[in-house]
C-alpha cells in the first residue's frame, strides 16, 4: 500500500519506529523529515504526514534511526532528531590533530610559489609576489626590503608605479581584493586606492604616468582605477571570453587589449581614454593577440595565426592524410598614422643612403595621435 500516494513529489528513505514511519520528503520546498501512522490494516486510513524539521537551503540526507533517534546530513554538518523530546540539534564533532600545516615553518625554495614579477622603471630593483607577501630584491648590491608585513593578509600581483617609489598590488584586508599603493622604501603603511571589489579582480597594469590602473574582473568587465580620486571605470564588457593582454601607449592615452569576438577569435581593440572610445582595430577572422607598442607610440606590434600552409601537400592519397598547418603565427605590424614608413620597409627615394628617414615637410608632422580611419588595412608581416 502507497503511504504517500497523495504527493507526487519525492518521498524516501522509510524508517519505521513504533507503528509510524518516518521519511524524508520535500512537499514544503526543502527536502526535511516528516513522519505519518503505518495503520495497522490495508483498509484504514493513514493520517496525513506530519513535519519534523523546517530546514531551507540544505537538503536532509541520508538519515537514519536508531533507538528512537535520526541522525542525518545537511550541507556539511551531522545533525540528530530525538522523537520523544521532539528536539533537533547539530552534532558537535571535534577532529584532534597536531595541525601540521599550521605550525611556522621555513620554505626552502620560495620561488616555486612565486605568482608575480616586475621590474622597476630604472631596472636597479625586482619585485616579486610569493605567498600572498610582496618583496624588493635588488639587482646588484643593495637591501632587500619586506613590503608587507601583515600577518592574515594577501597580497597579488604587485606592479611598479612609473616614479619607482611606490607600487600597486591588490590585498584582501577588508575581506574583499582591493588595490593598494605600497611604499618602495618599505617604512610607510599600504595605502587604499580602491574600496567598490565586489568580485575577484585580476593583476593590475599601472599606465606609464601613473595616473590610471587597468584591471579585468571575473565577471568578464574591463575597468579603468583613477588612483588619484580612487574611483574604477568600466570602460568594455565581454559577452564571450575574458580579455587578456592590457598594454598602455606610451602617452598613456590609449590602452591596448585583446578580447574575443562573437565567433570566438581574439581581437584587439583600442581604448581611448578621453573620449571614452573602443576601436577594433584587427579583423575577427583570425586570432590576434599580445599587442605591444613601439617606443614612440607611431606602432603596434602583434602575433596573428594567419600562416595557414600544410606541410601536407595534397589531402589526397591512399592514406587520405589531414593538411598540418606549422608555424601558423607570425609578427605583425600596425601603423597607427596614415603616410608613415615602416622600419623594416626597404630603402627608395624617400631615405638617403644612410638608412635615415628625409626630415618631413612642414606641416606633415603629426602629434602623439592615432588615426583610425581604415587603421586595419596599414598592416604589414616583420619580416622575422
Amino acid at each position: 500500500m502507497p503511504l504517500t500516494a497523495d504527493y507526487t513529489g519525492t518521498s524516501r528513505e522509510p524508517m519505521v519506529w513504533k507503528d509510524r514511519v518516518y521519511f524524508a520528503s520535500d512537499r514544503d520546498g526543502t527536502m526535511n523529515l516528516w513522519v505519518m501512522d503505518a495503520g495497522d490494516t490495508a483498509d484504514e486510513k493513514v493520517a496525513a504526514p506530519i513535519q519534523l524539521t523546517r530546514h531551507r537551503g540544505f537538503d536532509v540526507l541520508r538519515p537514519s534511526l536508531s533507538q528512537g533517534r535520526i541522525v542525518y546530513q545537511r550541507g556539511a554538518d551531522l545533525r540528530v532528531y530525538d522523537i520523544a523530546g521532539e528536539t533537533d540539534k547539530k552534532i558537535a564533532i571535534t577532529l584532534p590533530s597536531d595541525f601540521d600545516q599550521t605550525r611556522e615553518k621555513w620554505i626552502e625554495k620560495p620561488l616555486e610559489y612565486l605568482t608575480a614579477l616586475d621590474i622597476s622603471p630604472d631596472g636597479d630593483r625586482v619585485a616579486v609576489t610569493t605567498r600572498g607577501n610582496v618583496f624588493l630584491l635588488p639587482t646588484k648590491a643593495g637591501r632587500r626590503v619586506d613590503l608587507t608585513r601583515s600577518r592574515g593578509t594577501r597580497f597579488r600581483g604587485a606592479r611598479f608605479l612609473p616614479d619607482g617609489k611606490s607600487l600597486v598590488a591588490l590585498s584582501d584586508a577588508t575581506g574583499e581584493f582591493e588595490f593598494y599603493s605600497l611604499p618602495a622604501n618599505g617604512l610607510d603603511q599600504p595605502k587604499q586606492l580602491s574600496s567598490d571589489g565586489k568580485v575577484f579582480r585580476y593583476f593590475p597594469v599601472p599606465s606609464p604616468d601613473g595616473k590610471f590602473v587597468a584591471y579585468r574582473d571575473k565577471n568578464y568587465e574591463l575597468f579603468l582605477l583613477d588612483v588619484a580620486r580612487g574611483k574604477s571605470r568600466r570602460i568594455a564588457r565581454s559577452d564571450n571570453y575574458n580579455f587578456s593582454w592590457l598594454s598602455w601607449s606610451p602617452d598613456s592615452r590609449w590602452l591596448a587589449f585583446v578580447v574575443a569576438a562573437e565567433n570566438s577569435n581574439d581581437q584587439i581593440h583600442l581604448y581611448n581614454v578621453e573620449k571614452k572610445s573602443d576601436t577594433a582595430v584587427t579583423t575577427d577572422r583570425y586570432d590576434s593577440y599580445a599587442p605591444s607598442w613601439s617606443s614612440d607610440g607611431r606602432f603596434l606590434y602583434f602575433l596573428s595565426d594567419r600562416n595557414f600552409e600544410s606541410l601536407v601537400a595534397s589531402p589526397w592519397g591512399p592514406r587520405q592524410p589531414e593538411p598540418f598547418f606549422d608555424r601558423t603565427t607570425q609578427v605583425f605590424e600596425l601603423s597607427l598614422r596614415k603616410k608613415q614608413r615602416s622600419v623594416f620597409q626597404s630603402t627608395d627615394e624617400l631615405v638617403d643612403g644612410g638608412g635615415k628617414k628625409k626630415p618631413m615637410a612642414d606641416g606633415d608632422q603629426k602629434a602623439a595621435s592615432i588615426d583610425l580611419d581604415g587603421i586595419t588595412t596599414r598592416l604589414a608581416v616583420v619580416p622575422v
